[in-house]
């Protein structure tokens, strides 16, 4: 790994800044395990399939442990956008490639109105226009795109488990959006299973239907429900 990137050490010790942090400013809202355990499950996922795609493991867990580092901040109480917030933290420090993770992993779909952000519009206008500068999405800005989706609240899962999950949890979004980005994140996988020449799920031990199987399954149900 680059010696401007942060080393795995210093990755954990600023997550427990963060959580520290977080605890102290700005504790409502915050659920410190779920994040924690979500923020190392995507490192894990993301180190994992790495190794096999040969791209960089180290990299890959420190991108994936930090890509949430913007959430040491409320986004509500202190009206911030934890992508772009984490982007200038990690720039600060001068972890370039790191604060482009913590931009990139909150658009799948850089130019599309689908992405799930209920920020507001003029914070997340500001982190697109950022994104744009860095030019094309290389393999570690789609590698922790795709592991997030990997990762629900901790728990590794498909991406049919993980869009059925945001369903649930967030009414207020229309379920129409969570399947078309549901879909690029499986476009993602696929892409990421030739690289490893082995299905990504299978490698991380994930139980893995596609979205399209979740049209068919007890979630879809849900989704129609939700998209009608």
């Amino acid at each position: 790994m680059a010696a401007s990137e942060p080393s795995r050490e210093t990755a954990e010790r600023l997550i427990n800044e963060a959580a520290e942090r977080r605890r102290r400013e700005a504790p409502s809202g915050f659920d410190e395990a779920a994040w924690r355990a979500h923020s190392f499950g995507v490192a894990r996922l993301a180190e994992r399939i790495a190794s096999r795609a040969g791209l960089d493991a180290e990299k890959a867990f420190v991108s994936g442990l930090l890509h949430d580092i913007g959430k040491r901040w409320n986004e509500t109480q202190e009206n911030v956008f934890h992508s772009l917030s984490g982007y200038h933290y990690m720039a600060a420090f001068g972890f370039k490639g790191v604060a482009r993770i913590c931009l990139t992993h909150s658009f799948p779909l850089l130019h599309s109105a689908e992405n799930l952000l209920p920020n507001p519009d003029a914070l997340v206008n500001e982190a697109r226009g950022v994104i744009e500068t860095f030019g094309e999405y290389d393999d570690f800005d789609r590698l922790i795109q795709l592991c997030d989706w990997l990762n629900d609240c901790g728990t590794d899962c498909s991406v049919e488990y993980r869009a059925a999950s945001i369903i649930r949890r967030y009414p207020e979004i229309p379920a129409r959006k969570t399947l078309i980005l549901a879909d690029t994140v499986s476009d993602l996988k696929k892409r990421f299973d030739a690289l490893c020449g082995e299905d990504v799920c299978k490698i991380c031990g994930i139980p893995c239907r596609s979205v399209g199987d979740a049209r068919q399954s007890q979630d879809a149900n849900l989704f129609r429900a939700r998209v009608s």
